[in-house]
């Protein structure tokens, strides 16, 4: 069995909550677990750009022997159909772009108007005076 992290669900809901914007770096199976606690929590799956890509950048991490790549490898091969379920994709060919394009997700996602809808009743209410 393999190492396990874990986020405290309070901070969590205590950080939505508050209104911040908050970014968790998690497994597919975390990611599915917040998608239930909290269902408008957005899903921004992150790919490398083909099997060989990320079989190679598991190997240059050498933080596990070549067994360990091996199951590690596969056990992304069996995640990619859950990931199936996230609200996005990022491709990882290229660190900056895929910084740029989660930021730009962020970004829209705050844009929505459910998001804000306080804020525009409030300039909404302004126009009709």
């Amino acid at each position: 069995d393999g190492e396990r992290y874990g986020t405290s669900r309070k901070s969590v809901e205590d950080t939505v909550k508050g209104g911040t914007d908050l970014l968790l770096e998690i497994d597919v199976q975390g990611g599915m677990e917040v998608k239930k606690i909290i269902p408008d929590a957005v899903l921004i799956a992150l790919f490398p750009p083909g099997p060989d890509a990320l079989y190679e950048r598991l190997e240059k991490r050498k933080r596990e022997s070549g067994g360990e790549i091996e199951k590690r490898f596969n056990e992304a091969v069996r995640e990619l159909s859950v990931l199936l379920k996230y609200d996005y994709y990022v491709i990882n060919r290229d660190l900056e772009k895929a910084i740029e394009d989660a930021i730009l997700i962020v970004k829209v996602q705050g844009l929505k108007i459910c998001k804000n809808l306080e804020f525009l009743k409030d300039i909404v209410s302004q126009f009709w005076r």
